[in-house]
């Protein structure tokens, strides 16, 4: 635990593959791809995934380009993450993912894209035409309706149903905004998922490991455990919460030293 420990001193004093250049040869038998062309319509079929520890992904298929770029909001605050097609697939990175409570319900989703040289590359653009121009479909509309050469732009408004908040992700999420006390130390001045990002910042030694898992060990009792590397070292850190009555307890010394942090 020396690394946890040098980095609770750091946190007092803050508060105080391989790649290969060679061609690749095409599996004996594999069908050519084809390259891509224009469909006579495009279309654009978003579905709403939820993560462990509650974050949204906004994934779905569509048969617009390769390498396209979209911009994806979700939500009444707006949450924007990027998106890029790729064999007719996308997802977003993850929406919501420090919420105090994760987010639920049919939910306002908007996917736009532009298509300038700030947005595609060169070769989403050969396919596309600069500004769009050989797009079309209900997917798309003038940027500048006025004008008879408009740019187009991608927009899609639809509202999608959020997956259910399942025990084990609100047994995590209980744990990450709990504000525990630990005695001779007092109440952290933040709540655990703050102190992790503290006690794992660069120069800790300490750094995240495989993240947040739940299981049942009663009723309405979960043991939440959180993986860290420390130093060379695989740990975990183990809090136990009641989900009925959110109660929150460090179980080992990992989950101790991760469960305070000392006020300005």
């Amino acid at each position: 635990m020396t690394s946890i420990r040098f980095a609770l001193v750091l946190a007092s004093c803050f508060a105080l593959g391989a790649c290969s250049s060679e061609p690749r040869s095409q599996p004996a038998g594999a069908t050519p791809q084809k390259p891509y062309a224009l469909p006579a319509e495009f279309f654009l079929k978003p579905v709403a995934e939820r993560g462990p520890e509650g974050e949204i992904y906004i994934s779905g298929t569509t048969n617009l380009p390769d390498g396209l770029k979209m911009w994806v909001i979700l939500g009444p605050k707006k949450a924007q993450q990027d998106a890029f097609v790729k064999g007719g697939r996308f997802r977003s990175g993850a929406l919501y993912p420090k919420a105090p409570a994760p987010i639920t319900g049919n939910q306002a989703l908007e996917i736009t894209a532009l298509f300038n040289g700030a947005w595609q590359d060169r070769g989403v653009l050969s396919l596309v035409g600069d500004g769009g121009k050989n797009l079309h479909g209900s997917l798309f509309k003038l940027t500048d309706p006025d004008v008879i050469d408009s740019d187009k732009m991608l927009e899609v408004r639809i509202r999608v149903p959020l997956p259910p908040v399942t025990p084990e992700t609100s047994a995590i999420n209980t744990v990450k905004h709990a504000v525990l006390t630990v005695p001779g130390m007092g109440r952290s001045a933040t709540d655990i998922q703050e102190n992790l990002a503290l006690f794992t910042k660069p120069g800790t030694g300490v750094r995240p490991g495989k993240g947040w898992i739940a299981t049942l060990a009663g009723p309405n009792v979960y043991n939440v455990s959180y993986d860290f590397i420390d130093g060379t070292s695989e740990k975990q850190a183990i809090w136990s919460v009641n989900t009925a009555t959110k109660q929150v307890k460090y179980v080992n010394e990992s989950a101790k030293l991760f469960s305070w942090t000392p006020k300005d």
